[in-house]
C-alpha cells in the first residue's frame, strides 16, 4: 500500500484541479471547436495535462493491485491497465511540450502540416502501446503474471524526453513572449517533475513521479492558468490584457497575422438612450454573434465601443473578405430584450508586421478615433493605416514637444496697401520632431484639438509672441501689433481671459499690441459665450481678426455682431478664384462686403504679382504671403522688416 500512496494522492490531487479548471474557471474559457483549435489552446491542453497525469495514476494503482492478486483470472486486466498507463503517461511529455508552445505562442497560426509533424513521434509511441498486445515489445507478463518491460520501453523513454527537451527549447526561444512570473514559474514546475522523475529511478518501488508531476501542474493551474484579469466583465470574451498577452506572443514567434479591429461608431448616441444595462445586453449580442463566425478565443473587447479579432491562416484577400463580412452585419438591427439598435460600425484592418510590428502601435491604431471613418468611408486598409499611423507619431510628437518647450514661433509679414510697409505680422507655430522633421500645422493642429493640447500650444504661442515684443521695440520698426492664433476651445475655456492678462502684463506688453486671430471652426452653438468672452477682452483694449473668412461657419450676420478688427479670406479663395469664374466673382463680393463695414481686409496665400494686383483691384488692403515672405525664424523677420521698410522711407 505504501508503494503507491503517492499515485493515489496523484490522482486525487489530479482530479481535484481538473474539478476546479472546468467548474470554476469555465467562466475564463470558451472550449475551441476544431482539432487545431483544440491543440492551440493552452487551457485546453492544460486539461489534458491534467487528465493524463489522473488517468495514468489511477491506471498505476489498479495495475498495482492487480499485481498483487496477479492470476490467471487477472491477466486480461493487468494487461489493459499496463496499456492504459502507458497510452496516457505517453502523451504527458508531448502535452507538456505543447502546453509550452502554446503560453509563448509557439502555435498560434500554425498549419495542419506543422501539428502532423510535431505529433507524428507521439503517434508512433502510442501505436506501439496499442500494439504491445501482438508484439510484446514495450512489455510483457511472464507465465507467473510478473510484469517485465520489452525492449522498447528505451524508445518510449527517449521519446518522452524528446518533447520534455522541445518543450524546453521553446522556453529558451521564446523567453520574450512570456511575462517574467510565468517564466519562473514553469522553470520551478519542471525542476519539480525532474525530481519526480529522479527520485522514481533512483528508487524503483517508490512511485512518485505521477504525484510530482501533480504538484507541479498544481502551481501552473494556479499560476498560470488564472485568467480573471483577461475576461471581459461585459461580454465574457477576452479583454485588453488578453489581446496584448496573444499578440506579444505572435510577435516573439515571428508569426504573419491580422488584426481586425470594430469599432461601434454610434454606440455613445445609444448610450444617451439606453441604460448602462441595456448596453452591456447589446455589446453581449455584438460578442454572440462574432464567436458564431470565429473562434471566442480570438475576439477582444477593450472599450464600449471596440473590438478586435486576430486572424491568422488567412490571406490578405481573405481577411478582406471577412471583415467586409463583419461590416454587412451592422447594416441590421441588434435586439436586445425588448430594444432595438441600428449599430454603425467602421472596420479596420492591420497587416502583421507589414503594417505594424509593436503591440502598442496596433492598440494605438485600434483606438483611433472614429473620425477616421467618414464620408461614408466604413473600411481602413493599408494605406488608411499608414495615416493613422502618421498621427499617432504626431501626437507623440506633439506630446513631447508641448511637454520639453520644443516649439518654435515664426513670424510672417503683413503688407499694408495703404503705406506701402510691412504694418504687421502673424505668429506662427512650428513643430521640427527629431525624428519626423518638420511637421504642418495643417496636420499637427487639428490634430492637438483632438486631443486637446492646442490650449498648451496657445498659451505658448501667446507667451512666446509676449516676449518677442517685450525684447524688441517693434513700433520702431513700423509694426503696430502681431496676431496671435488663438483657438476657439481655447478661447471658450473657463479662466482664459484671466491667463491672458496675466501673461501679458508679465512681460509689459500693450493689449493694442496684440491681435488675436481667431479661426471659427466651430459653430456657434458649440461655442455659445465666444461673442461675450470677446467684448470682455475688446474692454481692455484687444482687438481680433477672424481668420480663413469664406471656410468654416462664419456668417455675415455673425461678422457684423462680432467686434472684428480684420477679416483674413481663406487662401484656398484666392488660388481657386484663378480656375473657376463663380469663385472669382465670390472672391471680388467678399473683399467689397467686408470693406464696405469699416473692416480691414486681410488677404492670405498671395504668392506672385498678379494676385497681389487682383486683390488690391477688389479693395483688399492688407496682403501676407510668400510674394513678400515666408514664415521665418525672429531674427531673420526682424531683419527683413527693418530693411523693407527702410526701403520705403528712402524712396519717399
Amino acid at each position: 500500500m505504501n508503494t503507491v500512496v503517492f499515485e493515489i494522492c496523484a490522482f486525487i490531487l489530479s482530479f481535484f484541479c481538473i474539478i476546479y479548471s472546468v467548474i470554476v474557471k469555465r467562466a475564463q474559457y470558451s472550449p475551441p471547436r476544431d482539432i487545431i483549435g483544440k491543440l492551440s489552446s493552452q487551457h485546453f491542453v492544460f486539461l489534458n495535462l491534467l487528465t493524463n497525469v489522473m488517468l495514468s495514476s489511477l491506471a498505476s494503482v489498479v495495475g498495482y493491485f492487480l499485481e498483487l492478486n496477479r492470476s490467471a483470472d487477472t491477466v486480461f486486466f493487468q494487461h489493459l491497465f499496463h496499456i492504459m498507463y502507458y497510452v496516457f503517461h505517453t502523451a504527458l511529455p508531448v502535452s507538456f511540450a505543447l502546453y509550452i508552445m502554446n503560453i509563448n505562442g509557439a502555435t498560434l497560426g500554425r498549419k495542419k502540416s506543422f501539428f502532423v509533424y510535431l505529433l507524428s513521434l507521439f503517434m508512433l509511441s502510442e501505436l506501439l502501446v496499442l500494439s504491445n498486445p501482438f508484439t510484446h515489445l514495450v512489455f510483457y507478463i511472464d507465465e507467473s503474471y510478473v510484469y517485465h518491460r520489452g525492449p522498447m520501453i528505451l524508445f518510449q523513454y527517449l521519446c518522452g524526453l524528446a518533447y520534455v527537451l522541445v518543450g524546453i527549447y521553446f522556453i529558451i526561444k521564446n523567453k520574450a513572449a512570456i511575462p517574467k512570473n510565468d517564466f519562473l514559474t514553469i522553470c520551478i514546475a519542471i525542476i519539480v517533475a525532474l525530481v519526480g522523475i529522479a527520485l522514481q529511478a533512483a528508487f524503483a518501488n517508490l512511485y512518485v513521479e505521477l504525484f510530482f508531476e501533480a504538484i507541479a501542474f498544481l502551481a501552473m493551474m494556479l499560476l498560470l492558468e488564472d485568467r480573471t484579469g483577461e475576461v471581459d466583465p461585459i461580454t465574457g470574451s477576452g479583454s485588453r490584457s488578453a489581446f496584448i498577452r496573444n499578440v506579444t506572443k505572435l510577435l516573439e514567434t515571428d508569426q504573419s497575422f491580422s488584426v481586425i479591429g470594430i469599432k461601434l461608431i454610434n454606440l455613445e448616441f445609444y448610450s444617451s438612450l439606453f441604460s448602462g444595462q441595456d448596453i452591456d445586453l447589446i455589446l453581449k449580442n455584438v460578442y454572440g454573434w462574432l464567436a458564431s463566425v470565429y473562434p471566442s478565443d480570438y475576439i477582444f473587447h477593450f472599450r464600449n465601443e471596440d473590438f478586435a479579432i486576430i486572424v491568422y491562416n488567412r490571406s490578405e484577400r481573405e481577411v478582406e473578405e471577412f471583415a467586409n463580412e463583419l461590416l454587412a452585419k451592422f447594416n441590421y438591427t441588434w435586439q436586445s430584450e425588448d430594444l432595438t439598435a441600428r449599430l454603425e460600425a467602421g472596420v479596420s484592418v492591420i497587416r502583421v508586421p507589414e503594417d505594424s510590428d509593436s503591440v502598442s502601435e496596433i492598440s494605438q491604431i485600434l483606438s483611433a478615433p472614429d473620425s477616421w471613418f467618414h464620408n461614408g468611408q466604413r473600411i481602413c486598409l493599408s494605406d488608411d493605416i499608414n495615416l493613422i499611423k502618421r498621427d499617432i507619431l504626431i501626437e507623440k510628437a506633439i506630446r513631447l514637444a508641448v511637454n520639453e518647450r520644443r516649439l518654435k514661433v515664426w513670424y510672417q509679414p503683413i503688407w499694408s496697401a495703404e503705406t506701402g510697409k510691412i504694418v504687421a505680422a502673424e505668429a506662427l507655430v512650428r513643430l521640427f520632431d527629431p525624428v519626423m522633421g518638420h511637421i504642418s500645422s495643417e496636420e499637427f493642429i487639428p490634430l492637438a484639438e483632438k486631443i486637446g493640447l492646442i490650449s498648451d500650444i496657445g498659451t505658448f504661442v501667446y507667451e512666446e509672441t509676449c516676449s518677442f515684443i517685450s525684447r524688441n521695440n517693434i513700433e520702431t520698426i513700423g509694426l503696430d501689433y502681431i496676431e496671435v492664433n488663438i483657438s476657439v476651445y481655447q478661447f471658450v475655456e473657463d479662466g482664459i481671459v484671466d491667463k491672458l492678462e496675466r501673461i501679458r502684463k508679465t512681460y509689459g506688453v500693450r493689449p493694442d499690441q496684440l491681435n488675436l486671430e481667431i479661426t471659427e471652426s466651430v459653430s456657434s452653438d458649440e461655442a455659445p459665450n465666444l461673442n461675450s468672452r470677446m467684448q470682455e477682452m475688446n474692454s481692455l483694449g484687444y482687438s481680433f481678426s477672424l481668420d480663413d473668412y469664406g471656410s468654416g461657419y462664419s456668417n455675415l450676420i455673425r461678422l457684423i455682431n462680432s467686434k472684428y478688427k480684420n477679416v483674413k479670406i481663406d487662401k484656398y479663395i484666392l488660388w481657386n478664384s484663378e480656375k473657376n469664374k463663380d469663385t472669382s466673382r465670390l472672391l471680388d463680393s467678399l473683399i467689397k462686403i467686408i470693406r464696405s463695414l469699416g473692416l480691414n481686409v486681410i488677404q492670405e496665400g498671395v504668392e506672385n504679382e498678379a494676385q497681389l494686383s487682383r486683390v488690391l483691384n477688389s479693395g483688399c488692403n492688407l496682403i501676407q504671403g510668400y510674394y513678400f515672405c515666408k514664415p521665418v525664424p525672429e531674427d531673420e523677420f526682424l531683419n527683413f522688416v527693418k530693411t523693407f521698410n527702410s526701403k520705403k522711407d528712402r524712396k519717399k
